[in-house]
C-alpha cells in the first residue's frame, strides 16, 4: 500500500498519508489526493522501509528535489548530510565518547 507526503511550497512535509487503491508511484497518486483534497498542494511518493527517496518522511522534512530524497532537519549546526544516505551525521557519536 503506498504513501505519500503532502508537501507545502517551500516542500516540507506537512503530512504522510496512506492510500488504498492506487498504484505505487507519484502521478496517480498525486492526481487521486489533489481531486479528494480539492488542492493543487504536491504529493510525493513513499515507502516506509525508506528504500524510495531514500527516507521515509516525518513531519517538518523537506523534500530535495536534485537528490530524490526526504532529509530530515539537521539536529546541530555541526552535523553533515551522508548523500548517499541524505541521514545526518553526528560529530560526536556514542562511541567516541566512552572510555
Amino acid at each position: 500500500m503506498p504513501y505519500f507526503a503532502r508537501l507545502n511550497s517551500d516542500n516540507i512535509v506537512t503530512c504522510v498519508e496512506r492510500v488504498v487503491g492506487v498504484a505505487d508511484g507519484d502521478a496517480e497518486g498525486q492526481a487521486f489526493l489533489r481531486a479528494l483534497y480539492g488542492t493543487a498542494d504536491t504529493f510525493r511518493f513513499c515507502k516506509y522501509d525508506g528504500s524510495v527517496r531514500k527516507n521515509y518522511p516525518g513531519l517538518g522534512y523537506t523534500y530535495d528535489a536534485a537528490r530524490d530524497a526526504f532529509i530530515a532537519r539537521q539536529p546541530g549546526a555541526d552535523w553533515t548530510l551522508d548523500e548517499g544516505t541524505c541521514r545526518w551525521i553526528d560529530p560526536n557519536p556514542p562511541s567516541d565518547r566512552l572510555e
